[in-house]
């Protein structure tokens, strides 16, 4: 709602993080079993997963009923 540096808050999403976190757990894991090519992709894939969730739990959500025919 609110706006800085002229530009929406609301554009902003969660993706980068998740991908970021999840690229983090990936290595980490991938290390301690010594097979990162096998965790940093799915790593990425909780992250992104991860991330698209957090994201839609936090906008809001119209019910306002326009999408109806009646």
């Amino acid at each position: 709602m609110s706006k800085r540096n002229g530009r929406d808050n609301d554009s902003h999403t969660r993706l980068p993080l998740g991908i970021c976190l999840g690229i983090l757990f990936g290595v980490a894991v991938g290390m301690l079993t010594h097979n990162i090519v096998l965790w940093l992709p799915l790593g990425v894939l909780f992250g992104v997963c991860l991330g698209v969730i957090y994201d839609s739990r936090n906008k809001p959500h119209d019910d306002s009923g326009d999408d109806r025919d009646s």
